[in-house]
């Protein structure tokens, strides 16, 4: 709390990224190796999209 008075900054923006790291690992039930569970984490907290493509 004292943090904040100097900074006038929160750790809201982290606790949010924890919050969806955590549903990440949840939502997964585990992931074949740590790199893929990475790019999953870069995948959704950097709200990145897939790229659409048709399938022929």
């Amino acid at each position: 709390m004292f943090n904040f008075f100097q900074t006038l900054r929160t750790n809201a923006i982290l606790e949010g990224f924890n919050s969806k790291i955590s549903i990440i690992k949840s939502r997964a039930r585990g992931f074949k190796n740590m790199r893929i569970f990475m790019n999953m984490i870069y995948f959704v907290c950097g709200e990145l999209s897939l790229p659409l493509q048709p399938i022929m």
